[in-house]
C-alpha cells in the first residue's frame, strides 16, 4: 500500500552540471525571454539554433526536474519493476524528459535498454544528444513518427508538454472529438506491455490543467490511472470547476536561479500535472486519499483539500486534536497520501 512522501527532488550534480557548465549570454536570455513570452501569449515560437541552449537551460532543466520527479513516484509506488527498459521520448526536444528519467534509473542502478527520441523537428534533438553525449545510452535513436508501443518489450513513454505543442490550449476542447489526440494518445498506444508505464506530464497553467483532466477521463476508460489519483473514478475536480496540480520542494544550482531573476519568475515550488497510464493496476486502496491543496490559513484549525474514490472535500480539524494516530494528516503537503480511516478524515458520500 504505496504512501507517497518526498523530500527536495533534485538531479543529480553531474547533470545539474551539465546544464549549466556554461554561464548564458545576454543575448541568449534575451532570446530564452521573447521565447517565453510567446509561450505566455499562447503562441509557439519557432525552433531556431540560437534558442538551444538558453532553452535547455531552463525549460530542459525544469522538465527534467518534473520527469524524475514522476518516475520517482512510479517507482515508490511499486510501478517499477527490476528489469532493463526502453525509454520513448514523445516531443523530445532537448532531451529534458529523457535526462530525468535517465537521471533517475542511473541514480538507483535500473538498467535502460535504449532511448528513442520522437520530435517532427531534428535539430534540437540532435544538438541535446552531443551536448549530453555522456548521459545518452549507446542504443540511443531517433523519429519523426511515433511508433507503435511494443506488447513484447517494458516501455516508458514520457509526453512532455504534448497538449501544449499540439496547440490544445482553449479550455473547451473535447478529446473524444480530437484526432490529434487519437493519433497521438490511442493509435501508438493501442498494445502496451503489461509493465509498460506512460507518463504525461503538462505544465501547471489552469487551461492546461483542465485539459489534461478532461484527458484523465477521457483515457481512463482504456488504460489504469496510476499516479497520482488514488482512484479510477472521474475526476472530481472537474465536477467542481478545479484543477490539480503538483507542488514540491527542489533544489536547483545558482545558474538557474540567476535565470529565474532574470525572466522575472517565481519557480520557488516545481508546480506541474502529471498523468501516469499502464496496464497495472492502480496499487493504492480505497481509504488511502491525496492532498490535493496546500493547507488553508485558519485560525485554530487545519483545513486541506483531499481527494479519494471520486469525491473531493476540505477537511477540517482542530489543532488541538492532533494525536500521534491523525497525525499524518496534519502533516501532509500537497502531493502527499494519507489513510482517511487512520486520520479519521471523513469522505463524503
Amino acid at each position: 500500500m504505496p504512501k507517497l512522501a518526498f523530500p527536495k527532488f533534485s538531479l543529480t550534480k553531474a547533470l545539474e552540471n551539465a546544464f549549466f557548465k556554461n554561464r548564458l549570454t545576454q543575448n541568449e536570455l534575451k532570446i530564452l525571454k521573447s521565447h517565453c513570452e510567446s509561450y505566455q501569449d499562447l503562441e509557439l515560437p519557432e525552433w531556431k539554433p540560437s534558442i538551444l541552449r538558453a532553452y535547455s537551460s531552463y525549460f530542459g532543466f525544469m522538465t527534467a526536474l518534473k520527469a524524475r520527479s514522476a518516475v520517482e513516484q512510479c517507482f515508490e509506488a511499486g510501478h517499477l519493476k527490476p528489469q532493463a527498459y526502453d525509454i520513448v521520448d514523445i516531443g523530445a526536444g532537448t532531451l529534458g524528459a529523457s535526462l530525468g528519467v535517465l537521471d533517475f534509473f542511473k541514480s538507483h542502478k535500473l538498467e535502460v535498454s535504449s532511448l528513442l527520441a520522437v520530435d517532427k523537428d531534428h535539430q534540437a534533438v540532435e544538438w541535446a544528444s552531443e551536448e549530453f553525449k555522456d548521459f545518452i545510452p549507446t542504443n540511443f535513436g531517433f523519429r519523426k513518427r511515433f511508433p507503435s508501443a511494443s506488447k513484447h518489450r517494458p516501455q516508458i513513454l514520457i509526453f512532455a508538454n504534448i497538449l501544449t505543442e499540439l496547440g490544445l490550449k482553449e479550455i473547451g476542447f473535447e478529446p473524444h472529438r480530437n484526432l490529434k489526440l487519437k493519433e497521438f494518445f490511442l493509435k501508438p498506444l493501442k498494445e502496451l506491455h503489461e509493465d509498460s508505464l506512460v507518463i504525461i506530464i503538462e505544465p501547471s497553467t489552469h487551461e492546461t490543467n483542465t485539459n489534461l483532466l478532461k484527458l484523465r477521463d477521457w483515457i481512463r476508460s482504456r488504460y489504469h490511472i496510476l499516479l497520482p489519483c488514488t482512484h479510477e473514478a472521474e475526476c472530481p475536480a472537474l465536477a467542481q470547476k478545479e484543477w490539480c496540480h503538483e507542488e514540491w520542494s527542489y533544489r536547483a544550482p545558482a545558474r538557474f536561479w540567476s535565470i529565474v531573476k532574470y525572466l522575472r519568475f517565481r519557480k520557488k515550488l516545481l508546480s506541474f500535472g502529471f498523468l501516469v497510464l499502464g496496464n497495472q493496476a492502480n496499487r493504492f486502496q480505497e481509504s488511502m486519499a491525496r492532498v490535493v491543496s496546500r493547507e488553508i490559513p485558519s485560525k485554530g484549525r487545519c483545513e486541506k483539500w483531499l481527494c479519494s474514490a471520486g469525491k473531493r472535500w476540505k477537511e477540517s480539524k482542530l489543532l488541538r486534536h492532533r494525536n500521534t494516530e491523525n497525525q499524518a494528516f496534519y502533516e501532509a503537503a500537497r502531493g502527499g497520501v494519507i489513510d482517511c480511516i487512520s486520520t479519521d478524515c471523513h469522505r463524503p458520500d
